[in-house]
């Protein structure tokens, strides 16, 4: 068995990973900086899968600061959720809820129809909250863009 470090070595991590870095045109997916160093991030690791082993969905191309920003939001998300007295909430409703709110933008292709009708199905509740989280967050953000845009540079 290899460990993680040596299967990031092989050729077939470093054909996935440099076909990742080609797609995203050698440009982090955060904040498009080219100039910085470049990393393949997993968005998420399934037991037993070796790292070329993932969708392109499930790779993002970061540059260093925006990788280290994506682990420090995972880690205060991950402590948030032990805050959560058990009973009261779950994985499984958290998730609902930000299915439903990622499928305001369905559009922009962020979730797939088919993992969004299974997400809908399966947590119907949850997700309706979620869907209407994300409408109230679009109408906000069209709002306050609209409000910003009518403002001169003078003011």
């Amino acid at each position: 068995m290899s460990t993680y470090s040596e299967k990031l070595r092989d050729p077939r991590w470093q054909r996935r990973r440099l076909e990742k870095l080609q797609a995203a045109d050698f440009a982090c997916e955060g904040c498009c900086d080219s100039e910085s160093t470049l990393h393949v991030h997993h968005r998420l690791y399934r037991k037993g899968a070796d790292p070329w082993d993932y969708a392109d969905n499930e790779l993002a191309v970061l540059c260093e600061a925006c990788h280290a920003e994506d682990h420090e939001a995972r880690c205060e998300f991950e402590e948030l959720m032990c805050c959560v007295p058990h009973g009261m909430s779950s994985w499984k409703e958290i998730g609902s809820v930000v299915a439903g709110y990622f499928a305001t933008t369905v559009a922009e292709g962020w979730i797939d129809e088919p993992r969004l009708r299974r997400f809908r199905e399966k947590w119907a509740l949850g997700f309706d909250v979620g869907q209407q989280a994300g409408l109230v967050f679009k109408i906000a953000q069209r709002a306050l863009i609209r409000q910003l845009s009518r403002k001169t540079p003078e003011q």
